[in-house]
């Protein structure tokens, strides 16, 4: 009877009598190791002890035994999420790269300098400042009897718009309300929340935000502007021009009723609020809205909301410094 042939194959693997194959093992391959043969002993050599590996303390095992020998598993407490002014625990891990509550030491060391216009979107940068923890300065202007802006605001802002608001960050000069919010959010919300990143807020968030300027204050522009240049403007032309005023409260308010929340994203405070909320306050100042619309409960959703803004710290801080009012 033929001997069976043992010997290694190309592939690295050997016969055993049944046909499977089997794989040699590390110290076989290696060239370095004697190969085994009938007049070595039939012992595998020990490998080499392997070098310690320092792991981070993020790596190690950080499993405690317990009396009866099970290992087990020591859980660590949820982060602490910062939302508006008010801290909370977090279910899900925050952003690395940018985890920290407070701005940097570089960031607030900056001077930052808001040129105000009373009556204005103003009103919108020192409220998301506010928000931010960012210390700033503020040269607060007055309007004119005929709510033009002064002619010192225009000189001394810097803005090549002549237009408020205007923020200044060292010698970089930032205008327009809806820029300048998006800039101090890509920059300084460090925790994402007055532009949250789950997909929904987000969208829900920038709709309110370009909706504040692009619908309720283009379409309550005309008939302010219309009351302020044609003061004897008959009611049935102003009331035409209001039309756009009525349906978009309308669409506020049922938004409002629908989110179930303090304001209008969530039950915290985003640029959806500090952008949306002059639009509002500016239309039922001045009566933008037609006007047989107007009752006691008529909008009560966004009337309920503007009182939940009015009353937050972060807005409250902003009116004490700069002394908005909405009235020249």
């Amino acid at each position: 009877m033929e001997k069976e042939d043992w010997s290694s194959r190309v592939d690295g693997s050997s016969l055993i009598p049944n046909g499977r194959p089997v794989v040699d093992t590390e110290e076989d391959q290696n060239p370095a190791m004697p190969a085994n043969n009938s007049n070595q002993s039939t012992e595998a050599p020990k490998p080499s002890p392997k070098p310690p590996i320092n792991l981070p303390d993020s790596e190690k095992d950080t499993r405690t035994p317990t009396t009866q020998g099970t290992p087990t598993t020591q859980v660590k407490p949820p982060p602490m999420r910062f939302l508006g002014k008010s801290w909370t625990e977090s279910t899900t891990d925050l952003p690395t790269e940018r985890s920290v509550s407070e701005p940097e030491e570089p960031i607030k060391n900056k001077k930052i300098l808001l040129y105000f216009l009373q009556c204005s979107r103003s009103i919108r940068i020192a409220w998301i400042l506010e928000e931010l923890n960012l210390q700033y300065e503020v040269k607060a202007y007055n309007r004119e009897p005929s709510m033009a802006a002064p002619i010192a605001f225009k000189q001394e802002c810097g803005g090549s718009m002549g237009k408020a608001p205007v923020l200044k960050i060292e010698d970089l000069v930032l205008e327009e309300s809806g820029a300048i919010t998006q800039y101090l959010i890509d920059e300084y919300d460090t925790l994402h929340y007055l532009l949250p990143l789950d997909p929904t807020l987000k969208a829900k968030t920038l709709l309110y935000m370009h909706a504040a300027e692009a619908t309720f204050f283009v379409h309550g522009l005309v008939p302010f502007y219309v009351k302020r240049t044609v003061p004897d403007a008959p009611d049935d032309l102003l009331q035409e021009f209001s039309i756009d005023i009525g349906a978009d409260l309308d669409w506020l308010d049922a938004q409002i009723k629908s989110t179930g929340t303090r304001f209008l994203v969530s039950d915290n405070v985003t640029a959806a609020d500090t952008m949306m909320g002059f639009s509002i306050q500016f239309i039922l100042e001045f009566r933008l809205h037609p006007h047989e619309q107007e009752h006691e409960n008529r909008w009560g959703h966004v009337r309920k909301w503007l009182a939940n803004i009015e009353a937050c710290r972060g807005y409250q801080a902003a009116v004490g410094k700069t002394g908005h009012t909405l009235r020249p």
